[in-house]
């Protein structure tokens, strides 16, 4: 199968970026996101060995009637032990066909979501170790590796599971961050009505997507409401950020790795790339 001159034509047209000095910040963004998360998975492999319920047969799953209910229609409906799973494979080609359909807006984008989760796996590192629960899986049993970093790893590459990873959840950071990319991003060369369809749908299969991580008991409600508020409020200071005069270190600091005040000096406020068209 060949490419048609057309799509050849395209394809060499395409530039990810408005400017190559963006790159760095790309890269510095990316190299943040996955720091940050195996950083988390060093605190998930402590907890796993730390784990004060690991050894208790008679532990008992904390009181939740969301994740009852769920669980019931879960288990009811025959659905696999490992959606949650299954869906987060399916959560990253929605933020990757985003990105691309940015364009020259592709780096700016990628790096928004790289600040954004790699800021939301930082601050579940504290919320991890500070208050451990039983674990809503009463068959979930950690198994750590004798050497702490391989295990942490391991963790990390998502080739072994944790159970100590409950308060708050890090499967719903990507989850949220594939619906907030698509609200606060519309494609430019999309209708309000398509932009708006599209996120709609996007937001659906996330909160979905959230509500399997209840019924497959992988966290309690509490976990996932943590979870997606701070999701919330980090993607909208992030872009309130971006919409303010550089007069404040919060502002400058934003717009600074965003690189947006760099290479647009002249408008600040957000273009229809980067904001919700109402």
């Amino acid at each position: 199968m060949t490419l048609s001159a057309k799509t050849l034509a395209f394809l060499k047209r395409y530039r990810p970026w408005t400017v190559a000095e963006e790159i760095p910040f790309t890269i510095a963004a990316i190299a943040f996101f996955l720091f940050s998360g195996f950083i988390a998975s060093v605190a998930n492999a402590f907890l796993d060995f730390e784990n004060p319920f690991a050894s208790d047969s008679k532990r008992v799953v904390s009181h939740d009637p969301l994740l009852n209910l769920l669980h019931y229609l879960f288990v009811t409906l025959r659905l696999p032990k490992k959606l949650p799973d299954q869906l987060i494979s399916g959560v990253f080609p929605l933020v990757l066909i985003r990105i691309a359909l940015g364009r020259n807006h592709s780096c700016l984008l990628l790096r928004r979501i790289a600040w954004m989760m790699g800021v939301g796996f930082f601050i579940r590192i504290p919320f991890v170790l500070m208050t451990m629960l039983p674990n809503p899986n009463p068959d979930c049993i950690p198994n750590p590796d004798s050497n702490f970093l391989l295990y942490a790893w391991r963790l990390f590459i998502q080739s072994k599971e944790s159970c100590g990873d409950v308060v708050f959840s890090g499967h719903t950071i990507p989850f949220m961050s594939a619906a907030l990319t698509w609200i606060y991003n519309p494609v430019s060369c999309f209708s309000q009505s398509t932009n708006i369809f599209c996120a709609t749908v996007v937001s659906i299969f996330s909160a979905l997507s959230v509500l399997s991580l209840i019924a497959a008991r992988y966290h309690y409600t509490l976990d996932c409401v943590l979870s997606a508020s701070t999701m919330c409020i980090l993607w909208k200071l992030y872009y309130f950020a971006l919409s303010q005069p550089p007069n404040y270190w919060f502002y400058s600091l934003v717009q600074a790795l965003d690189g947006k005040s760099k290479y647009s000096p002249n408008s600040l406020l957000p273009t229809t790339e980067d904001t919700v068209q109402k």
